[in-house]
């Protein structure tokens, strides 16, 4: 299999979307992918209405100087947006100084929220998005910032994300807000971590 580079894409690298005309998109799999400059890493999007994007593996890959590395995210500052992201899984990635956060969850249409790792005004809104059973396996991050991102609804947490053997090299750790998950052979521990909800300094 021959390896895709991509040259400073200018936008999302290899961006794993919801389908057209109100489909779903599952069972997809990205790998040996090298990924340079650009907005963001290995990325699974969810647009406007009720989509669904599942079973996902990015693996093997390489990001170098994105904006951030690895993670999800809504595609645009859609206003209702109550789709789901289930069951991605990122394996074998070295992400090396992506310009934020190393490792991101952004369930919210707002891209200052995201800029900062900071909840939007209305974070209670029923139109926000699900993530759900996310696996980050053998990653090896160094950023100048901060490690992860991790923003989630009240009312719609994220839940069932996993860090096997995730190692970042950061100044500062990971900011949470309602995320619940588990961590094995990881540093820095995620702040997701056990039943508590906290929040990582910047």
């Amino acid at each position: 299999m021959l390896q895709l580079v991509l040259a400073c894409a200018g936008d999302d690298c290899v961006p794993t979307n919801a389908g057209p005309y109100g489909t779903d998109t599952s069972n997809v799999l990205v790998e040996r992918v090298h990924c340079e400059c650009g907005t963001n890493g290995g990325v699974p999007i969810v647009g406007s209405g009720e989509h669904t994007v599942s079973n996902v593996v990015y693996r093997d890959m390489v990001i170098n100087q994105t904006g951030q590395g690895i993670g999800f995210k809504i595609s645009e500052a859609y206003e209702n947006v109550t789709g789901q992201a289930v069951n991605i899984t990122w394996e074998n990635i070295h992400i090396l100084h992506p310009r934020r956060a190393a490792i991101y969850v952004n369930v919210f249409a707002e891209d200052a929220a995201e800029s900062a790792c900071v909840l939007p005004k209305n974070p209670n809104r029923a139109h926000w998005l699900t993530a759900q059973n996310f696996t980050y396996r053998d990653i090896v991050a160094v950023t100048d910032t901060y490690a992860g991102c991790f923003l989630c609804s009240p009312t719609r947490p994220c839940s069932g994300l996993h860090f096997y053997n995730v190692s970042v090299q950061a100044p500062s750790g990971f900011r949470c807000f309602n995320v619940h998950g588990t961590a094995e052979s990881s540093s820095p521990v995620p702040c997701f971590v056990g039943d508590a909800v906290e929040v990582g300094q910047l």
